[in-house]
């Protein structure tokens, strides 16, 4: 456990060539091996037992935090970007205070982990919801050619109305009193 935890890869090698050694075991915090590595930033540990079959990826501890949300929290945005590309890691698990990987980089301060998690949440969900004709950019032509239904809303009266339409010759000037809606 210590060598995962260190970074002591050379160690951790030559503890995973022994038959009596699993490195699925959680400590008393419920955290694997797997885990110390992730959140301690130690690329090469995490590296090695992704190879292995018998960790587990998306493992969570008794805070029900997984090695992606150390990662976040501790700002390794390399393994950050690794581990979102492996299979069996799922990104948007919340811990037992609701918050997920994203949550705990923004509240950390890694924004460069913000944005690596961000662009995935992003891919992953458009890549969901778009046809093959949407990728294609056939939404986008739809769009410009219906410019009909644009022009009507943006000519609506409504107090709600937060158009960027072009000013009428009998509109005022616009007081410097901010509206409320």
């Amino acid at each position: 456990m210590w060598a995962a935890e260190f970074g002591n890869g050379g160690v951790v090698e030559m503890l995973l060539e022994r038959e009596d050694v699993t490195p699925g075991v959680a400590d008393k915090k419920g955290r694997t091996p797997f885990s110390w590595a992730a959140g301690n930033g130690h690329w090469d540990v995490v590296a090695t037992l992704l190879g292995r079959k018998d960790v587990a990826r998306d493992a969570k501890d008794k805070d029900g935090r997984t090695p992606l949300s150390w990662a976040a929290i501790g700002g390794h945005e390399s393994l950050v970007r690794m581990l979102l590309e492996q299979e069996g890691i799922t990104p948007d698990t919340a811990d037992e205070g609701g918050r997920t990987p994203l949550s705990w980089a923004r509240i950390c301060g890694h924004f460069g982990v913000v944005g690596r998690l961000f662009i995935w949440h992003v891919t992953s969900q458009r890549a969901l919801t778009q046809t093959p004709e949407k990728r294609r950019g056939g939404a986008i032509k739809r769009r410009l050619g219906n410019q009909n239904s644009v022009s009507q809303s943006v000519g609506s009266n409504s107090s709600r109305d937060l158009s960027l339409a072009e000013p009428s010759e009998t509109s005022q000037r616009p007081s410097k009193r901010i509206r409320r809606f």
